[in-house]
């Protein structure tokens, strides 16, 4: 796998696509694909950074219910002190 852009070099991509450089200059320029180049500028348009937001938790939701957890932190802090005794 290559190794992430260095925060700078994101920057200068960054400005550069704002000037409205051809992708292909500024793939040349950075020493990155224009793919690269093209992903910057989508990510750009649509979400006003370079990188995309986080994507929301997937999965299977949670099997423990909020009072589940409320009865474990009960029973952990009445065992708690009896241990230490």
């Amino acid at each position: 796998m290559p190794c992430a852009i260095s925060e700078f070099k994101r920057e200068v991509i960054k400005v550069k696509i704002e000037l409205k450089q051809h992708d292909k200059t500024i793939a040349k320029d950075t020493s990155v694909s224009e793919r690269t180049v093209r992903a910057y500028k989508m990510n750009l348009r649509d979400h006003g950074t370079l990188r995309p937001p986080k994507a929301d938790l997937q999965g299977c939701p949670h099997k423990i219910t909020p009072e589940m957890q409320e009865v474990c932190v009960n029973t952990y802090h009445h065992v708690l002190p009896k241990a230490n005794d």
